[in-house]
């Protein structure tokens, strides 16, 4: 092992571990553009927030209740998206997610899909509040 790379648990890579390990982007937005949150039977449950710039994605954060692998697929969805036009980041999906992450567990694999459920909602609700941009305050979530 370098000096400059991370000690990772046996079988994770080192981008997984930083993923897992991150939180400049855990936390939700206040004034969102948009929101969407995606949960499971097991009780794992994630949420993003959205903030657009133009028609790039300038911010995605996340905010969790689950394992270190729920914490990384959040991460994952940020850098995937982050700096990405709003059409484009439609294409962010559970594949793209585990191979970013280069040793999710397939047991673990319903924490990329849940992350991009929830992403996918956080663009639907951006894509309404452009449509009608008058029920932004009247929005139920917390974001």
């Amino acid at each position: 092992m370098d000096d400059n790379s991370l000690p990772t648990p046996a079988g994770r890579s080192a981008r997984f571990t930083e993923m897992a390990s991150r939180t400049d982007r855990y936390g939700l937005l206040q004034d969102a553009d948009g929101y969407g949150q995606a949960s499971s039977p097991c009780g794992d449950m994630i949420e993003f927030s959205l903030r657009l710039r133009g028609e790039l994605l300038q911010l995605v954060t996340f905010q969790v209740r689950g394992c270190s692998a729920m914490v990384a697929c959040g991460n994952a969805v940020s850098t995937l998206a982050e700096g990405a036009t709003f059409d484009l980041a439609w294409q962010v999906g559970a594949a793209d997610i585990d191979r970013l992450l280069d040793s999710l567990d397939p047991a673990q694999y319903h924490c990329a899909e849940l992350a991009t459920a929830a992403f996918l909602q956080a663009l639907a609700d951006c894509r309404r509040l452009m449509r009608e941009p008058w029920k932004k305050p009247y929005r139920r979530h917390s974001s």
